[in-house]
Formats: structure tokens, C-alpha cells, sequence
């Protein structure tokens, strides 16, 4: 009997041991991405002062109200007289899709962050979603917009989308999804 209860006291410490020993792995993971996250929010806030002048790569990244100038300057200059003017609607360029695209690409600043749960690299999903497990270590991107004051509301999330113009600064809230599709905040970032 005696030798009995030592073996099934081996077997609990052993069980219990592997148990930790994965939930290490997955406490590893989450911040592992947290990591990538508060990379992503750094490179975004030292982009955010540079993004509005010349000369900014990635060039997708940089405002399209300056892009317009700069056509607009360029194709002025170039002939006065048989020139026309670009509109700004052709000159503002394909937005935060192309921006993300350019940072993620093999040689962009994105393109080393991983994510640990799938071994593929990161990408955006539309929400961290319980049901649909292949969002864990993925990120969320809503651009926040500012309510009237006196609101009951002092902002209004809305996702990223892939056209939404980069001519101004917008502010950002990068959230990430664990393991089982919650929601984990990494922060908020002018850009």
C-alpha cells in the first residue's frame, strides 16, 4: 500500500511539473508577442515626428498630403505652361495597406517579429475572436477617433482599414490575442 502511494505521489508531482512546464511555454509565447507589439508602438512613435517631412521611408508610410505637394510642386516646376496639376485624390497614394505591406516585407522593420504561436509572421486580424483560435499572437489595430467634447464617449474605435489615408497624424490602439481569442492591450501610439 505504502508503495502504492509513492508511485501515485510520483505520478501527481510529475503530472503537475509537465502542467507548469507548459504553461510556461504559453506565458512565453504571450509575451514574446507582447514584445513584438511594444516594438511595433516604438517604431510607430519615433515615425510619427519624421512621417510628415521629405523624404520619409518607407515612402508608403509617409503622409500623403505631403506626397500631393510634392506632386503637385514637381509637375509646376516641370512645365508650367502644358502642365496638369495632379489631383489629389490620384496623388494621395494607397494608404495604411501599402504602409503595412512595405513594413512587414522581407527587408522592413516588421518583417523579423514572429508569431509564436503559429510560427508564421504577424499579421492584423479584425478582432480577437474566442471562437476562432487561429488569431492567437496576432494584433488588432483600431484607429481612435476623437468625440466632441462634453461626450459621454471620448473616443470611437474603428478598425485600420487597408484605404484609410495616411495624410494626417491618427491616433492608434494595438491590442493582442492570446491563446484563447481575449483581447490583451499593448497600448496607444499617435502616428
Amino acid at each position: 500500500m505504502d508503495q502504492l502511494f509513492g508511485v501515485m505521489l510520483l505520478g501527481v508531482i510529475v503530472f503537475v511539473s509537465w502542467v507548469g512546464y507548459l504553461s510556461y511555454q504559453e506565458g512565453l509565447k504571450i509575451e514574446t508577442s507582447k514584445r513584438s507589439g511594444e516594438a511595433w508602438l516604438q517604431w510607430l512613435g519615433n515615425a510619427s515626428a519624421n512621417r510628415l517631412t521629405a523624404g520619409f521611408q518607407p515612402a508608403p508610410c509617409a503622409s500623403q498630403a505631403l506626397a500631393v505637394a510634392t506632386a503637385s510642386e514637381a509637375s509646376s516646376a516641370q512645365d508650367v505652361g502644358n502642365a496638369v496639376p495632379v489631383p489629389a485624390t490620384a496623388a494621395t497614394g494607397p494608404g495604411w495597406g501599402a504602409c503595412f505591406k512595405a513594413l512587414t516585407q522581407a527587408n522592413g522593420p516588421w518583417a523579423s517579429h514572429i508569431n509564436p504561436f503559429s510560427g508564421a509572421q504577424v499579421r492584423l486580424v479584425p478582432k480577437c475572436d474566442k471562437t476562432d483560435l487561429t488569431v492567437a499572437g496576432n494584433f488588432v489595430l483600431e484607429k481612435l477617433t476623437p468625440t466632441p467634447p462634453g461626450s459621454t464617449v471620448p473616443v470611437v474605435a474603428s478598425l485600420l482599414s487597408d484605404g484609410e489615408m495616411l495624410s494626417q497624424k491618427i491616433q492608434l490602439r494595438l491590442t493582442l490575442c492570446d491563446k484563447g481569442g481575449d483581447p490583451i492591450r499593448v497600448g496607444e501610439i499617435e502616428f
